[in-house]
């Protein structure tokens, strides 16, 4: 037996298996769903929270059903909270789920120990967006709020700018209605008929329109039974063929009626809703409306220009996490540029002097190619440092930072074995005559030293050419561990670094540190075993061991910064420019102060020193030949 209310509101009425054959003409929780459902896709929130009453049917068929709707609609329900007596617990989850657009189905007093406990979890303001029941009297939270432990103010502060959804009983137009008079016409009518009316109150007139559903159901149910030769005369309860005819019928009907646009939405009556929002207006909170749901189209008309939004734009319905690319400062960079551009003049200067007074006892007893090599090493480890913080003004330019990253690894690691080469060769030439045993003097030219710095140079070239060909860098933004987030509203922003990387990283820096390593403690030890040598026809002797005990320690504090505490790039290019810029510079001037100052005094002369093996000095000045060539 069919059934058709115009005053059923309990959405368990129209869904489930329960009452089957039970139709609602009254826009109840499952129509207005549907219009839920529209708004929440207009704003593009896609992750929504449900918390509902389960003592009522009518609060939990309501919230349910809006589940599923989500589900089935591919929302994410980011929390289904229910609850009996108590919300807290279940908004105390919310929180926890970081959920930002809230829907309630529940009585007046629980809403408001919603509101309540989500005032005092700080679940309000700008990214939050909530959206309840529209069973509420106006005043009902200043009511209920001496039912719960916050104020009417502290409840508003919640609330303020809540949406609801209404049933609109009724036309703002004057269409002509199903029963061939217009919508005004028929309000007359029945003015006329009942002597009183009551513009707001349309319940009536969807029982008007439940008579006119059944009407028209039961005419289609008769045109459809005369192509079978049967008519409604034939019907009685066990002819479920005449009955499921007539609940198709009955599902399709639609017409304009009294009481707004009539059809059926599984068993439930769609039709017009108007969307409202509290506003305070002059100080006291009114419902506003700000859009309309057409049910003749099923078409949502929002105006944007009434809605008011909390911090003035449309709450997220989650914490946005965007990446910004963050590049060395540009106020790093420029600092890091001044710093090599004068060690590169200050380089230059001095290379132009050991040019300039090369054939010079000062110079020329020092090996004044080698030091040129020094020299050109040292310019490239400051150049390195330029390119390395070039990125400041070419991040956007991705072959731009192909070529930093292949550039600064090149020149630095070049740059370095030229220079701390040419220290090796020279403290090498030292170790060899100081534990010379024998009688014979020996000697040991420039151009063996050079080849020492080539060969080293060479491997590497080498390396330096099996990376670049077999495992290239290139440049990646990535969010390192040491991630930096600033919140900018409902956005955290994380920032990203270059980083200049390939598949096998740590196979080739290893093997890359492994070799420096092993040269850098070889180059440790011969200044160690000739710590105490100062020789006049090698006359920067001491100077370069200083000068190598400086790069090793330099070098090694340098790596352990790196590998034992967390940096950023932007950290790592300060620490790694500082270093190097610091040992590059104080090599330079350990080697070539002295002699600046020796040529600009003549009278000062480096003696050998009698601190340690003071009986060998003679034997072994008289191993050493008086001119070493620099063939």
């Amino acid at each position: 037996m069919y059934k058709i209310s115009g005053g059923a509101t309990a959405a368990n009425l129209v869904t489930g298996s329960n009452f089957p054959y039970f139709f609602s003409s009254n826009i109840n929780d499952v129509s207005l769903n549907i219009v839920r459902l529209e708004f929440i896709q207009r704003y593009q929130w896609q992750r929504i929270a449900v918390i509902m009453q389960t003592t009522s049917s009518l609060y939990l068929s309501g919230g349910q059903d809006f589940v599923k709707g989500l589900h089935d609609k591919n929302f994410t329900v980011v929390a289904e909270e229910s609850f009996a007596t108590n919300p807290e617990r279940s908004v105390e989850s919310l929180q926890n789920k970081d959920a930002r657009i809230v829907f309630i189905f529940s009585d007046v007093r629980n809403a408001a120990n919603i509101l309540c406990k989500a005032y005092k979890l700080g679940m309000y303001g700008e990214n939050y967006a909530y959206l309840l029941l529209n069973i509420y009297f106006p005043s009902w939270i200043d009511i209920s709020a001496s039912l719960t432990n916050c104020t009417s103010d502290q409840l508003w502060t919640v609330a303020r700018n809540y949406f609801t959804f209404a049933p609109f009983f009724g036309y703002r137009s004057n269409p002509t209605i199903v029963s061939g008079r217009t919508y005004k016409q028929h309000l007359e009518d029945y003015r006329k008929f009942t002597a009183q009316y009551d513009p707001v109150d349309g319940y009536n007139r969807a029982v008007y329109d439940s008579v006119y559903a059944l009407a028209l159901a039961l005419n289609k149910t008769e045109e459809r039974l005369r192509s079978y030769n049967m008519s409604l005369s034939d019907f009685h309860y066990n002819n479920t063929f005449i009955f499921n005819i007539l609940f198709k019928a009955l599902k399709e009907t639609q017409f304009l009626g009294a009481s707004g646009p009539f059809r059926f939405y599984s068993r439930s009556r769609i039709g017009n809703v108007d969307i409202i929002q509290y506003q305070n207006i002059s100080g006291s909170f009114k419902e506003v409306t700000i859009g309309n749901y057409l049910g003749a189209n099923s078409n949502i008309v929002l105006m944007k220009e009434k809605i008011i939004w909390p911090g003035g734009k449309i709450p997220s319905d989650h914490v946005e996490i965007k990446t910004e690319k963050v590049p060395i400062s540009y106020q790093t960079f420029l600092i890091f540029l001044i710093l090599s551009v004068i060690g590169i003049a200050v380089t230059v200067t001095f290379l132009l002097f050991n040019i300039a007074f090369r054939l010079e006892r000062v110079i020329k007893m020092s090996s004044p190619k080698i030091n040129n090599l020094f020299l050109l090493g040292c310019i490239l480890c400051y150049v390195s440092v330029v390119i390395h913080g070039s990125e400041a003004i070419n991040y956007q330019s991705l072959p731009a930072l192909q070529v930093i990253c292949t550039a600064r690894i090149w020149t630095l690691i070049i740059g370095f074995t030229l220079a701390f080469g040419s220290l090796f060769s020279k403290m090498w030439r030292v170790y060899k005559i100081f534990t010379n045993k024998t009688a014979k003097s020996v000697i040991i030219r420039d151009r063996q030293l050079f080849s020492i710095t080539v060969i080293l140079a060479l491997i590497d070239l080498v390396l330096l050419t099996l990376w670049q060909i077999i495992d290239p860098l290139v440049p990646t933004w990535q969010v390192v561990n040491l991630t930096t987030m600033r919140t900018q509203s409902n956005i955290l922003i994380r920032e990203s670094y270059l980083i200049c990387t390939c598949s096998n990283i740590t196979i080739w820096i290893g093997i890359t540190l492994a070799y420096k390593f092993v040269v850098l403690i070889f180059g440790a030890f011969l200044s160690w075993e000739t710590r105490s040598v100062n020789i006049p026809a090698l006359n920067d002797s001491y100077h370069v061991g200083l000068s190598i005990y400086n790069v090793v320690i330099i070098c090694t504090i340098g790596f352990l910064i790196n590998i034992l505490v967390p940096v950023t790039p932007q950290t790592a290019f300060v620490v790694t420019g500082t270093f190097i810029i610091f040992c590059t510079t104080s090599i330079v001037c350990f080697i070539f102060f002295p002699k600046v100052k020796s040529k600009l005094n003549p009278t000062v002369t480096y003696g050998l020193s009698r601190r340690i093996y003071p009986e060998a000095a003679g034997e072994i000045r008289s191993k050493i030949p008086e001119t070493l060539g620099s063939e």
